[in-house]
């Protein structure tokens, strides 16, 4: 399930790709997490 959490994370990770800002290479859970959620079908909707 998602939590209000992980939908305000994900689209804000999302926005950053149009702006050419990306995730430090050091923040591993982050970026874990990120490819996670992303991988979900419902992330694709």
């Amino acid at each position: 399930a998602y939590s209000i959490a992980d939908i305000t994370g994900l689209i804000a990770i999302d926005f950053m790709k149009p702006a050419r800002i990306r995730v430090p290479e050091e923040c591993t859970n982050v970026l874990r997490w990120h490819a996670a959620i992303s991988s979900r079908p419902s992330a694709a909707a």
